[in-house]
């Protein structure tokens, strides 16, 4: 699948079989990060990263982004992240449920 970015350029997308939500772009950049940040109602999702982590955003407010878009932070609730957009990989949403539960809001 390819996908066409807001520069014109085209970037390839390989869907997770086992999670159908999950995009994985080979060029995540801040434009979609944004998108997903901004999107109303607000939608919560999940950061993926090239060595296996994952950090859920639950709100839009503790994301951050430097004036260039490269890097992005993301605050937990004593600490905070910050990565850089050539090692993420992937953003997973809807969140999925726990234990087969709905989740809590």
């Amino acid at each position: 699948m390819l996908l066409r970015t807001n520069e014109g350029k085209t970037s390839s997308a390989v869907r997770c079989r086992r999670a159908p939500a999950t995009l994985y772009l080979a060029d995540m950049t801040i434009q979609e990060i944004q998108r997903l940040r901004e999107a109303q109602p607000f939608e919560p999702f999940r950061i993926l990263v090239a060595d296996g982590r994952s950090y859920d955003v639950l709100h839009p407010e503790p994301v951050s982004q430097t004036g260039s878009g490269r890097l992005i932070s993301i605050g937990k609730q004593d600490h905070f992240v910050t990565l850089d957009l050539l090692l993420v990989t992937g953003v997973e949403r809807p969140l999925p449920r726990r234990n087969g539960r709905p989740r809590r809001r």
